[in-house]
Order: C-alpha cells, then sequence, then structure tokens
C-alpha cells in the first residue's frame, strides 16, 4: 500500500471509531470497514493501530469493490439505513467529508 493511502485509511479507521463507533454504536450505528488490495497482515496491523474494534472486511484482488465503484476512486463512505438503503456517501477522505457524515448520521437518527 502507498505510504500516503496508508495513512489516510489508518486515520480513517481512528475517526471512525471515536467519531461513530463511540458515540453513536449504542444507538445502532454500525460501521464494517472494507480493505481493498492488501494483506491480511497489513490489515491486521493497521486495524490494531487504529484499535478500531468494527468489522474490517479484506478484498484482496478488488473484485466485490469493482462492483460499487467502478471508477476504482478510494476510499468511499456509505451511509446505509438499516434497510441498505444508501442514505450519504462520499468518494473521497477528508474533514468536510466526516462533518458531512456526522451531519447526516444525527439526520438519520433524528437528532439535531
Amino acid at each position: 500500500m502507498r505510504k500516503r493511502a496508508a495513512l489516510l485509511w489508518l486515520a480513517a479507521l481512528r475517526d471512525l471509531m471515536k467519531g461513530v463507533v463511540e458515540p453513536y454504536g449504542e444507538k445502532g450505528v454500525r460501521v464494517v470497514g472494507i480493505n481493498v488490495g492488501d494483506s491480511i497482515q497489513t490489515v491486521k496491523q493497521h486495524v490494531a493501530e487504529a484499535a478500531a474494534t468494527f468489522p474490517n472486511l479484506l478484498d484482496t484482488k478488488g473484485d466485490f469493490f469493482d462492483k460499487v465503484a467502478r471508477d476504482g476512486k478510494m476510499p468511499r463512505t456509505f451511509l446505509l439505513d438499516a434497510n441498505g438503503k444508501v442514505l450519504w456517501f462520499d468518494v473521497e477522505y477528508s474533514h468536510a467529508a466526516r462533518r458531512d457524515l456526522m451531519v447526516s448520521i444525527k439526520a438519520a437518527l433524528g437528532e439535531r
């Protein structure tokens, strides 16, 4: 994995733990990470380093990712409701995307 991509992924894992799992986990919000293209050792290392307790799946060849992201852009963040309907998504990882995700989660939960 390229160093910049690895740092972004690690930051995303940490942010999702602190910004989503910890404050919203008890309200039913779940996080699932999907890594594309790395070895299982790399995934385990980053998950442990980020102290991410949510499930992290591995799509080694990117076959499954290609079904939802044909343009190859990563990372992707999706917010789905309990029925699997996509409520929000973004194709980058940035401060603006994190802010919008938090606003969307609160709206989905009926919070202000």
